[in-house]
């Protein structure tokens, strides 16, 4: 009789926990990064949906949507200029849905 043998892909994660970013207790009066990374088609749509929510129920000052496509050869000096740019504008970011 035949043996098979099957290894299921997952590794062994020894990475120490790392501390997860500061919780603001409220986004009342806060202004809200999100940032889109032009991998989700209907992205735009949500983001605005997401901009009216946080807005009217959250109370938040506003929200700045900040395009983050694929970066293959974008120069990495600008790339964190741009992202050191954005920190600087907003108070909060939402920077993935999870998909």
């Amino acid at each position: 009789m035949e043996t098979t043998t099957i290894l299921l892909p997952t590794g062994e994660v020894n990475e120490a926990a790392r501390p997860l970013a500061i919780r603001k207790s409220s986004l009342a009066g806060a202004v809200v990064g999100v940032i889109d990374n032009d991998m989700w088609r209907s992205m735009a749509i949500v983001a605005d949906e997401l901009s009216c929510l946080l807005v009217d129920r959250a109370g938040a000052a506003g929200v700045v949507l900040r395009t983050s496509g694929p970066m293959h050869g974008a120069d990495p000096d600008q790339y964190q200029q741009e992202m050191e740019a954005f920190h600087a504008e907003v108070d909060a970011v939402i920077s993935g849905l999870g998909n």
